[in-house]
């Protein structure tokens, strides 16, 4: 039958499906499966087209590096995944995710404009940078300011990268850094002057937000929403989220990690007799004093990192 559709009909049709149902079609035909696998215009359409009816997954990875876990946020069922690139005795990080792209730099990006991806790396022990462009095929450093000490993974937003900054030395401050990747600038976002834990930035409901909670204690985490992008003063604080845990000592990481219209969802590592148990939980519609826990790291082992993602038929080219 599909030799009697015109292949620009068809083409259509199949930019409108989900990844699972493309990758079964690959075998239909050469044809199809150049299309699917091989087309980069097709695999950029496609992630256009379904990127607001993907399901949002959790990609997991454990200190024994060997394999990774793929949670669907909706059904919450898992998926086994093998590292393709590692090799014996690599360490192999997980830090940030774009379009559906994962790659083990602070910062990983993409420019619409110009349809080009960036990754920034920063330089240990100097004030320095490296960026590289996709389309131009190379690296090149650039100067970080000495206010600005970015770690961590990038936090992808309005084709920039944000990064919470904390200042020790003479002053104790925090401010979200951003990095523009078009005109590849950094520069400081004041956060309220109320705001004292900054931990973790996200996004909701268009906008940009920073979680603020104290530390390793149980209690509250504050989540503060930009209203308008870039705004120093158009920071508001939305809701609050009661984190019941058990005592203090207990606790080594809490971090949110995730924020929807109706749950937060956050990694919570513990200390269980002399060794740490990593969960996934899930406070139920942000105000309830009620934590759902999805995931416990298999066989006692520690999840190493955590990133958001949603799954895309695109590649480096």
């Amino acid at each position: 039958m599909a030799e009697h559709i015109p292949e620009d009909m068809m083409v259509k049709i199949l930019q409108r499906l989900p990844i699972k149902s493309l990758i079964r079609f690959t075998c239909v035909s050469k044809r199809w499966r150049f299309i699917i696998l091989s087309d980069h215009q097709f695999a950029k359409s496609q992630f256009q087209i379904t990127s607001e009816q993907t399901r949002t997954r959790l990609l997991l990875s454990t200190a024994s590096q060997s394999e990774y876990e793929s949670l669907d946020m909706e059904s919450f069922s898992v998926t086994k995944l093998t590292c393709p690139f590692k090799q014996p005795d690599d360490v192999v990080r997980i830090l940030s995710s774009c379009n559906g792209l994962r790659l083990r730099y602070f910062g990983f990006g993409h420019l619409s404009a110009t349809d080009d991806y960036k990754v920034i790396a920063k330089i240990e022990k100097k004030q320095q940078a490296e960026i590289f462009s996709s389309r131009a095929n190379t690296w090149k450093t650039i100067q970080v300011p000495s206010d600005v000490e970015p770690f961590s993974e990038g936090f992808l937003f309005n084709e920039a990268l944000h990064w919470i900054s904390i200042k020790n030395f003479p002053n104790y401050s925090i401010d979200v850094v951003a990095f523009d990747l078009a005109k590849e600038e950094f520069r400081k976002i004041p956060l309220p002057t109320t705001l004292k834990n900054a931990a973790a930035l996200s996004s909701f409901r268009g906008c940009l937000c920073v979680f603020d909670y104290a530390y390793n204690t149980a209690g509250s985490i504050y989540l503060w929403v930009m209203r308008e992008y870039n705004m120093a003063d158009a920071w508001t604080k939305l809701f609050n989220i009661k984190i019941p845990i058990p005592p203090e000592n207990a606790v080594h990481i809490l971090r949110p990690i995730l924020v929807t219209e109706t749950s937060t969802f956050l990694r919570l590592d513990m200390m269980i007799n002399a060794a740490i148990e990593s969960k996934l939980v899930r406070s139920v519609h942000h105000q309830e004093e009620k934590l759902e826990t999805y995931m416990v790291s298999s066989g006692g082992l520690r999840i190493r990192d955590m990133i958001i993602f949603k799954e895309s038929l695109l590649w480096l080219y």
